[in-house]
C-alpha cells in the first residue's frame, strides 16, 4: 500500500504526468476508433471458423507466411523501426519526468524536451530490442500454446479419457507461458527505468533490481493484469450494447489514460525501493 502511495503522490506532484499521457491515450484511441487494428486481429480467426484452436492456427499461419516473404521481412522490420521510434520520442522525455519526480528533483522549465535530447538515444535502442523481442515472444507463445489446444479439443470432442492428460498439459503450458510473460514484461520495465539511472550496463542493474523484489512485482502485476481484463471485458460488452458511443468512447480514453499511468509509476517506484535502486 506504501508503493501505490508513493505512485498517487508522484502524479499530485507532477499532474503534467498524467494530462501528457492523457493524450497519447486520446490520440491512441482516436486511431482505434477509425482503425480498430486489434479488433480486427483479434476477430481474423473467426473469419473461416468460432473454433479456438483454428482461430490460433490460422493467426499463426498468418504470421509465419508474413515473415517468410521478403515483402513481409520488410513490413516486419519497418514496423519495428516505426514503433521504436515512435515509444522513444513519446516516451524519453516523460520517463525522465516521472524519474526526476521520484529523485525528488527541482522543476526545471522544458524537462520534457531535455529528457528527449538526454535519452532518446539510448530509449531507441532499448526499444529496438524489446520489440523485436516481443515479436519474438508472441510467435513462441502461439506456437507453444497448440499441443495444449489439440489435445484439449480431442479430450472435449472425442476422447474423454484425455482429459486429466490435457488438464495437466494445460496446466503446465500457462504455468510457463506466465512466467515467461513475467520475465520478459519485469525485465524489460526495469531496464527502461535503469537507463534513466545508469550510464552503463543498465539492462544488468535493471536484472539485478528486478530479482531482488521478483515476486513483489509479479503479485503486483497480476492484480493489475487482473483489473485490466475485468475493465476489458466491461469494455467489450458495453461495446455490443451501445456500439461507437461517446460516453463509452470517453470510458476508454480514462481507462487507457489511469491505467498505463499507475502501472508504469509503480514500476517505478519499485525500482526506487530495491536495494540500490535510484543510485546512478
Amino acid at each position: 500500500m506504501r508503493s501505490f502511495g508513493y505512485t498517487i503522490g508522484t502524479l499530485l506532484k507532477r499532474p503534467f504526468i498524467i494530462v501528457y499521457f492523457s493524450l497519447v491515450a486520446l490520440a491512441i484511441c482516436t486511431f482505434n476508433l477509425y482503425f480498430p487494428v486489434l479488433d480486427v486481429i483479434v476477430n481474423l480467426g473467426t473469419f473461416n471458423s468460432n473454433d479456438v484452436l483454428s482461430s490460433i492456427v490460422y493467426l499463426m499461419q498468418l504470421v509465419l507466411k508474413l515473415i517468410l516473404t521478403p515483402q513481409g521481412i520488410l513490413a516486419l522490420l519497418a514496423f519495428i523501426a516505426v514503433a521504436s521510434l515512435l515509444i522513444s520520442f513519446l516516451f524519453s522525455g516523460w520517463l525522465y519526468l516521472i524519474n526526476n519526480t521520484l529523485d525528488h528533483k527541482k522543476k526545471v522549465k522544458a524537462e520534457l524536451l531535455i529528457g528527449i535530447g538526454k535519452y532518446f538515444k539510448r530509449m531507441f535502442l532499448i526499444s529496438l530490442v524489446s520489440v523485436t523481442l516481443g515479436v519474438v515472444f508472441i510467435i513462441i507463445c502461439l506456437v507453444a500454446s497448440v499441443p495444449a489446444f489439440v489435445i484439449t479439443r480431442a479430450a472435449v470432442e472425442s476422447k474423454p479419457e484425455l482429459f486429466v492428460s490435457a488438464l495437466i498439459i494445460d496446466l503446465i503450458t500457462l504455468g510457463v507461458l506466465f512466467f515467461a510473460a513475467m520475465f520478459f514484461r519485469i525485465y524489460i520495465s526495469f531496464w527502461y527505468i535503469a537507463a534513466l539511472n545508469h550510464e552503463k550496463k543498465s539492462f544488468y542493474a535493471g536484472k539485478k533490481r528486478a530479482d531482488s523484489k521478483f515476486w513483489l512485482i509479479v503479485r503486483s502485476l497480476l492484480v493489475f493484469d487482473i483489473i485490466f481484463v475485468v475493465f476489458q471485458s466491461a469494455f467489450m460488452y458495453a461495446d455490443r450494447l451501445m456500439g461507437d458511443d461517446i460516453v463509452l468512447f470517453i470510458g476508454k480514453w480514462i481507462f487507457s489514460t489511469i491505467f498505463p499511468t499507475l502501472l508504469i509509476i509503480y514500476m517505478f517506484v519499485l525500482f526506487k525501493k530495491s536495494p540500490d535502486g535510484g543510485e546512478k
